[in-house]
């Protein structure tokens, strides 16, 4: 008789993930990647909210979802957060700047103030928990994974000096490869490419210039009509960087977890993986979009005419006027086309600085930029706008 149980014969000693920050866009596609791979994994996912909607689906997905306070300083062996890395086989850790800056923000701090706060809990959180993970689970932890960024302050030999948000993880990194985090040994980094949801990266709706009266006067009554209605806006990719400028893109959601897993199972300690499904140059960026809201009924090729990006490359500091965005932001693409995205990122693995995914001993599928954006939904493609600081 068949038995109704889907795992007839469970692992009785599954290996044990922690994933920090697991409702994340990182974290969460860790957790489901290693739920899928049950019985030979337990997935504890730790949170600050447990009772939040993100974690409540965890829960009912099959985690074991832990409130984590990573500001505990000297966690104890009594602490709830090291009791949270006891017995683990891998960790994966995604420290959060982002939380941090918009709080200080909000109550008023200045930009650079805020980019401090950031990165002063970024690497105190990587401290914490790289400590309770290294005194609880020092005889069975095999891997720990950090996500992390390149150093743009001294890879650029001091030119760019405002992306507390790269250098933060960067220096976490630093400090988690060091005999001082106990855990070298046991260490990797995963280097995400850009979000497919980064809005940098996608061509932002922006209201068309308002035509003379001279121009109007020549056009036919019918045809300016049906311009005020197609033709009101228009599709812009601003950057602070050249047409050139190339970078990672990923789909976060599918493809975080499929990496990290191939640096927990496959991968030798202290690999750097620069982790993408693409890697794009800005016209590559736009012939992706264009693709991704191409309507193909028959009614729309005038319509799709009006869907052509453009392309403006802007000043950094008049960006930052105009725009709204902080230099925390605008100084990345800037650097990516002078340095790389992977610009000063050094060890690694048999004198290796980095490894790209068709180094992987199991590549993951790799998923098209334009049918990750496609997946967005053309409505939100076609309604996208850059964030301001606050709503970063």
């Amino acid at each position: 008789m068949a038995s109704d149980n889907p795992n007839p014969n469970p692992n009785p000693n599954p290996k044990i993930i922690v994933v920090v920050g697991a409702t994340g866009h990182q974290g969460s596609s860790v957790v489901r990647t290693f739920l899928a791979l049950r019985p030979h994994w337990h997935v504890r996912a730790l949170t600050r909210d447990p009772t939040s909607a993100a974690s409540q689906r965890l829960s009912a997905q099959g985690a074991e979802v832990i409130q984590a306070d990573l500001d505990s300083s000297s966690p104890s062996s009594s602490s709830p957060l090291e009791a949270a890395f006891a017995g683990a086989h891998a960790v994966f850790l995604n420290t959060d700047f982002w939380a941090p800056y918009r709080t200080a923000l909000a109550a008023g701090s200045t930009q650079a103030a805020a980019s401090l706060a950031g990165f002063e809990t970024e690497m105190r959180h990587a401290r914490h928990a790289v400590a309770a993970a290294a005194k609880a689970a020092s005889s069975t932890l095999e891997r720990l994974v950090y996500s992390a960024l390149a150093p743009l302050r001294s890879a650029s030999g001091g030119k760019y000096t405002h992306s507390y948000h790269w250098d933060s993880k960067a220096a976490a990194a630093a400090w988690i490869a060091s005999p001082a985090s106990g855990l070298a040994d046991r260490a990797s980094c995963i280097y995400i490419g850009a979000y497919s949801t980064n809005p940098l990266v996608i061509p932002q709706k922006m209201k068309k210039e308002t035509k003379s009266r001279e121009e109007e006067e020549e056009e036919e009554e019918e045809e300016e009509e049906e311009e005020e209605e197609e033709e009101e806006y228009k599709y812009v990719m601003r950057l602070p960087a050249g047409r050139g400028m190339r970078t990672p893109v990923l789909d976060i959601a599918a493809s975080t977890g499929p990496f990290v897993r191939c640096l927990v199972e496959d991968e030798p300690a202290n690999t750097n993986l620069l982790a993408y499904d693409e890697y794009l140059d800005v016209d590559g960026l736009m012939q992706a979009w264009t693709e991704a809201v191409r309507d193909t009924s028959p009614s729309s090729e005038q319509q799709q005419e009006h869907l052509q990006p453009q392309f403006v490359q802007m000043d950094i500091h008049e960006m930052n006027r105009t725009i709204g965005l902080p230099l925390e932001v605008l100084e990345a693409p800037p650097f990516i086309e002078e340095f790389g995205y992977m610009g000063g990122v050094s060890g690694g693995s048999g004198g290796n600085n980095f490894v790209e995914p068709h180094q992987l001993a199991h590549r993951p599928d790799a998923r098209a930029f334009a049918d990750t954006l496609k997946s967005h939904g053309r409505e939100y493609l076609l309604g996208s706008q850059l964030p301001t600081a606050a709503t970063i």
